[in-house]
């Protein structure tokens, strides 16, 4: 995946930039909330990673202002302001996920593997370093209308792109619908 991160605090930066580099990710950072708001309004991220305290334009003003015009691109929040009614507000200002610090490197990585963000068609590096949709599931709709959502949550995944079958377990299914539990 493609990512943006949006993080003024360098040590924690560039912890997650190494961490996301080594998993195989693509990694951008912005170190103030305007410019993370002109390179995501660029549409080449995969996901972002926003924290709420940034200088010059703060993390939910930022989030607001790309859901004007960007729904789909997964935005991940990481923030030291944590309670249940800052969650809620992140979550209602247009994230899709929201992390209280501290966390383990490994939640970050799995919450950015569960948002689906390599499985959007068309997506910054058409998922190579995550699911593809496959043939006979591309116009299923996932959560928040992303495609192929549903396949990557239950493992449901085409190596070889959209016109290759589905597999699960390595096993060849009918994704179609015909029966298909997923």
């Amino acid at each position: 995946m493609r990512l943006l991160i949006v993080e003024d605090d360098d040590r924690t930066g560039s912890y997650l930039a190494r961490g996301l580099t080594e998993s195989g990710h693509i990694v951008d950072r912005a170190a103030d909330g305007e410019t993370g708001l002109a390179l995501a309004s660029e549409g080449i991220y995969d996901a972002l990673i926003v924290d709420r305290r940034l200088p010059i334009l703060d993390g939910l003003s930022l989030i607001r202002r790309l859901r004007e015009t960007d729904r789909l691109t997964p935005i991940l929040v990481l923030s030291a302001i944590g309670s249940s009614a800052d969650r809620v507000e992140g979550m209602r200002a247009g994230c899709d996920d929201y992390l209280a610090k501290p966390y383990a490197f490994a939640e970050v990585l799995a919450r950015l593997e569960a948002l689906g963000a390599a499985d959007r068609p068309g997506s910054a590096v058409d998922g190579a370093a995550g699911w593809r949709p496959c043939a006979g599931y591309a116009g299923a709709a996932g959560i928040a209308g992303r495609t192929g959502y549903p396949a990557a949550a239950s493992g449901i995944t085409a190596a070889g792109g959209a016109d290759a079958p589905c597999r699960r377990g390595g096993d060849p299914i009918d994704a179609a619908g015909d029966g298909v539990e997923l």
